[in-house]
């Protein structure tokens, strides 16, 4: 099992990386402000939120993309955790997380200056610093954040929607158009995120379970390379699924404290989340031009 790195986890928050990610996010910022306040028209009316808001619509928008492209690629091509979802930590993983944290931190402070958030993005934001800190400590039990880490595609419609909506364009078809992406992009993304790690995490244990069965009984004095065919069959068929949670539940309680308490209560956290962000896209969706008060998401 990797080792704790030889830092803490505060200095998992403010190593050279999470800085770059910090201040590149930051310096983006202030230069949309800079184009904002000559590209807007002096009648639009926005408010000193909106105008606050409407430049951290393109960090937000670059974050997205460079957090879930590559995760997309470590779960769909690379598939570090195929076989073992609590030991790999592959660097790509952790050059995601660097980023993602100083984006994260970037926009806390967007969103301690301009106040007013939903509660929900609060608890989003602060559990996801603190679990992807604790995190690249540790490097270990990496997929279960990995898990969500797609679902930023959604923050593009979501921006999208939140730009039309400032500059009265939220009526028509290009507005509907967005309304069925983002609802799209949560159905098939966002909401089923949290249930479809916590499947795929089973489906290795079991692997897992099956392949321990079977060499445990290889292995036994009395076993011999002549068997039949239906011993053969026995010996590879896997154990019972109701045995795959409670092992990949050891496998967990077997690390650190703050691992596994993290790992179990962020993903029970974002799951619920990603769940009830759904359903208010999904009513949005259906009155057409409800506004979100949520544009973190």
């Amino acid at each position: 099992m990797p080792q704790p790195d030889d830092r803490n986890a505060l200095t998992s928050i403010v190593d050279p990386l999470v800085l770059k990610s910090l201040g590149f996010y930051s310096a983006l910022h202030a230069l949309a402000a800079l184009v904002i306040r000559k590209r807007v028209p002096k009648g639009a009316l926005l408010t000193r939120s909106d105008l606050v808001f409407l430049a951290e619509k393109f960090p937000s928008t670059i974050s997205a993309l460079v957090t879930a492209l590559p995760s997309f690629y470590l779960h769909v091509r690379s598939r570090p955790w195929k076989h073992d979802v609590i030991t790999p930590y592959p660097k790509l993983f952790d050059d995601i997380l660097a980023q993602h944290i100083g984006y994260t931190i970037y926009d806390l402070a967007v969103m301690v200056y301009v106040g007013g958030q939903h509660p929900s993005a609060w608890i989003h934001h602060l559990l996801g610093v603190a679990g992807t800190a604790f995190m690249r400590y540790y490097r270990v039990a990496g997929f279960f954040p990995a898990v969500f880490l797609p679902t930023e595609i959604t923050v593009i419609a979501t921006n999208a929607l939140w730009v039309l909506q400032k500059f009265g364009k939220d009526k028509g078809k290009v507005y509907g158009f967005w309304l069925l992406v983002r609802a799209l992009l949560f159905c098939c993304i966002r909401a089923p995120a949290g249930l479809a790690g916590l499947v795929y995490a089973l489906q290795v244990v079991r692997k897992q379970n099956a392949a321990t069965d079977l060499k445990n009984r290889l292995t036994r004095p009395d076993s011999t390379l002549a068997i039949s065919a239906a011993a053969s069959n026995a010996l590879i068929r896997p154990p019972p699924k109701a045995k795959a949670p409670g092992s990949l539940w050891t496998q967990l309680r077997r690390l650190p404290f703050m691992v596994w308490f993290l790992t179990a209560v962020n993903y029970m956290t974002f799951s619920g989340l990603n769940l009830y962000w759904s359903r208010l896209v999904l009513i949005a969706f259906k009155r057409f031009n409800a506004r979100s008060t949520i544009h973190h998401i």
